[in-house]
């Protein structure tokens, strides 16, 4: 039985939740082989996002089931105050899984989805939030443009969308060069790929005052959600753990909610990937000495390649060149990757 009251009955209040929450999703069974530097590209993340937000933002992170190094790692960062609220699942619920309990939980006015391998820059969430207050009836704003959305696409929900965009003024620009070559670069995009985007010119929306402009459309590895539009989304399909089918069910339903889905001109978030190299080093290195984080530096990739194997610079070489050989070795790695790793699903 119970003897006497609890003390804390009717003596402390509830935390007040902060304007905006970020939700930061995270999965790696290994630190091997493609997730070799998850925890670092984590670290960086995570530190990134407290640089430029501080204390006015509560931060989630939600394992999917990641390795004990990982999960370790993510205790550690919670009992630092670096993770507001840290859930740990046994279980790989997918992104979009994932994403039903975010978007149905969190209690904060604006929700932030990004994938753990974002950086993220001075500005995001004011700029975000600009936008917002800009124009009427947004739902979604990315702190960097979709170069991959196709104009055509996009002139259509201009014009499906056209009552909520009275006297703003849309006109069609070319890609920003350096924005669109580190967007590629973040991506992996292939020279094919490059090529196919760079024929998208991207719809910029100006109000009457001409002081605060968007970019028609937005993308899944990080944008901020209005906390209403989030929880008229849910339940979305969770068919894989990560299927890009899945995540559009967002930007088809936020269309027929009728909500505009909008990003920044100017890239203030960064998808530095699986590894910690390219054209974002001098930025992860601030983001470490500002942390004060010991992390030794990547081997520069020609060294890296010195040291290869001639075995592995001809199977490198023909996988280039071959597509049959290309795929033959993806279809290998996919199985064995299953092999190994489906216990941690």
């Amino acid at each position: 039985m119970r003897v006497g009251m609890n003390p804390v009955r009717n003596r402390y209040p509830t935390y007040s939740p902060k304007r905006i929450g970020v939700a930061s999703i995270t999965f790696a069974p290994v630190l091997e082989g493609f997730f070799r530097e998850a925890k670092d590209v984590i670290e960086v993340h995570l530190q990134s996002i407290r640089q430029t937000i501080g204390d006015d933002a509560d931060v989630l992170v939600f394992d999917n089931c990641s390795c004990l190094e990982v999960t370790d790692f993510l205790k550690a960062q919670h009992g630092a105050g670096i993770i507001d609220w840290l859930i740990l699942s046994r279980h790989n619920l997918g992104k979009t899984g994932t994403l039903n309990w975010i978007f149905s939980s969190m209690p904060n006015e604006y929700i932030v989805s990004t994938d753990s391998d974002v950086l993220f820059r001075t500005g995001w969430a004011e700029r975000s939030l600009e936008v917002f207050d800009t124009f009427e009836k947004t739902g979604i704003v990315s702190a960097q443009p979709g170069f991959f959305n196709e104009t055509v696409r996009m002139r259509q929900i201009a014009e499906k969308m056209s009552g909520v965009l009275t006297d703003v003024d849309i006109d069609e620009v070319n890609p920003f060069p350096d924005a669109f070559e580190e967007y590629c670069d973040g991506v992996n995009a292939s020279e094919d790929i490059r090529a196919q985007m760079a024929q998208n010119r991207l719809l910029v929306l100006t109000p009457p005052d001409g002081e605060t402009r968007a970019v028609l459309g937005s993308t899944s590895m990080q944008f901020m959600i209005r906390r209403d539009a989030a929880r008229q989304l849910v339940p979305l399909p969770a068919t894989h753990t990560l299927d890009s089918d899945d995540h559009m069910q967002i930007n088809r339903k936020m269309e027929d909610l009728g909500y505009l889905q909008l990003s920044l001109l100017d890239p203030l978030v960064y998808h530095m990937g699986n590894t910690l190299q390219g054209r974002h080093m001098a930025e992860v290195d601030e983001v470490r000495r500002k942390a004060s984080i010991s992390i030794k530096s990547a081997e520069h990739p020609v060294a890296r390649r010195q040291r290869r194997s001639f075995l592995k610079r001809m199977l490198a070489r023909s996988a280039t060149r071959n597509t049959v050989f290309n795929q033959l070795i993806r279809r290998v790695y996919s199985f064995l990757f299953d092999l190994l790793y489906s216990d941690q699903n």
